[in-house]
This record gives structure tokens, C-alpha cells and sequence, in this order.
């Protein structure tokens, strides 16, 4: 694990996330394996913004609140 995947999974809370959050921070947040939100995003679970450069995903933070709340998360 990356020094900065194991950083965010120690210190990254609901109230101080980014609206934008990149897997791992996501994954830190709901203390998951980034793997689990790499697949949470291939099923169709998370709807992330795909960033063209640099092959990026970004998940809004309203995203996640709806997906962990049960709803749509679209």
C-alpha cells in the first residue's frame, strides 16, 4: 500500500473530504479496499467522473452519501 493510500485511510473523515475523491480516499472513508471501489465503479454502484487525461476517476462525494444512505447512486 501506497504511503498515501495508508495516509488517507488513517485521517480522511466524512466532514474534511473533498467533493471530488479519488478511489483510494473513497475507500478510506467507507474502510473498504480500493479494489472493492474499483469494482463498486465497474458494476455500476459509484457513477464517477471519468477524467480523460490521465485516465482518472473521480467520485463526487454526494455519490457515495447516496450509495451508503441505500439509494440510486447516479
Amino acid at each position: 500500500m501506497s504511503a498515501e493510500t495508508e495516509s488517507a485511510r488513517s485521517t480522511l473523515r466524512w466532514d474534511d473530504a473533498p467533493d471530488l475523491m479519488t478511489p483510494a480516499e473513497c475507500a478510506a472513508l467507507l474502510r473498504a479496499g480500493r479494489t472493492s471501489t474499483y469494482e463498486a465503479i465497474r458494476g455500476g454502484a459509484l457513477k464517477p467522473i471519468v477524467v480523460p487525461w490521465g485516465r482518472k476517476y473521480l467520485i463526487p462525494k454526494a455519490a457515495l452519501r447516496r450509495l451508503v444512505e441505500g439509494g440510486d447512486a447516479s
